[in-house]
């Protein structure tokens, strides 16, 4: 067996696989706090056991005690579309707008499309079709979908996937030194430079989670080279809101990893990398380079 065939093997074999036939029996919708997320079954009644034995509304110090409820993180192969493509550090902010009013607000996405490998092709039809039902179960009578399908797409052939790029500092909690400090963040426009500068007390930086080939960690100056066209392993988690005021449920992939499979056609050499305290360096998830070394 290649490395390649080991490797669709047992990426199909994963119970998470979003491309699985069977994947949607294994995992439910459950909320926590203002949104609902998909969990593992077990975990939910876990914490629905202990929600039952608190006899009344959970206190701030006794959410603490409760099982953790941890979003599972299905996997996906597909290639990141060259179009509607902003996993770019800024994003061109030059101030308030629509979706970004302030910086710190910021998001970057892309699209993710089925690859040219036939076997993962086809998977990503399963996909789309996976995807669609368990949106389809956390809808809300009535009300419109939006959120990881394009908004002008006929019949389903994209995903879009979302990161969050700044977090609020916690109180009490120092940040690593050896972090990708927040006015290190690259930036093109005086005034994202600036909103860094008011943010350094509050925000930190929540690196992409991305990897190249080797499974190291790609800096964000290369995210265009290394990323847009790429085929990649793409580990994502669903989100959910109902939106009462707009009749509206939006829906969320956030992107929890991503590894390069595949190289873009044009790829340029990676630039040193500043680690991030909360990113692992490295990615030790699936891909054909690890079956390769296991051998």
């Amino acid at each position: 067996m290649d490395d390649d065939t080991a490797f669709r093997t047992e990426l199909r074999n994963n119970d998470c696989y979003l491309g699985g036939a069977k994947v949607l029996d294994r995992v439910v919708w459950k909320k926590i706090g203002f949104e609902n997320t998909v969990v593992l079954p077990e975990d939910a009644a876990a914490y629905d056991a202990a929600l039952k034995d608190t006899a009344g509304p959970v206190k701030r110090e006794q959410s603490a005690e409760l099982p953790e409820l941890s979003s599972v993180v299905f996997s996906i192969v597909a290639m990141i579309a060259t179009e509607d493509f902003w996993l770019t550090p800024c994003c061109f902010w030059k101030g308030p707008t629509t979706y970004t009013p302030a910086f710190s607000d910021l998001k970057l996405s892309c699209r993710l499309v089925a690859p040219a490998d036939p076997v993962f092709a086809g998977d990503f039809e399963t996909v789309l079709k996976n995807i669609e039902t368990l949106m389809a179960r956390a809808a809300t009578v009535g009300n419109t979908k939006r959120g990881i399908f394009g908004p002008k797409e006929s019949t389903q052939a994209s995903i879009k996937l979302r990161h969050v790029v700044f977090e609020d500092k916690l109180p009490g909690k120092s940040e690593d030194a050896k972090g990708y400090q927040l006015l290190d963040w690259p930036v093109r426009s005086i005034e994202a430079q600036q909103a860094l500068q008011k943010m350094d007390a509050t925000h930190r930086v929540n690196v992409v989670p991305a990897y190249d080939v080797e499974g190291n960690l790609i800096s964000p100056t290369q995210y265009v080279s290394a990323l847009k066209g790429a085929v990649v392993r793409a580990d994502l988690t669903l989100l959910h809101w109902h939106i009462g005021r707009d009749r509206r449920d939006a829906y969320v992939a956030e992107i929890a990893a991503i590894r390069v499979l595949v190289t873009p056609k044009v790829a340029r050499t990676p630039s040193p990398r500043k680690r991030n305290s909360t990113v692992a360096a490295t990615d030790s998830g699936l891909s054909p380079v690890k079956k390769s070394r296991r051998a």
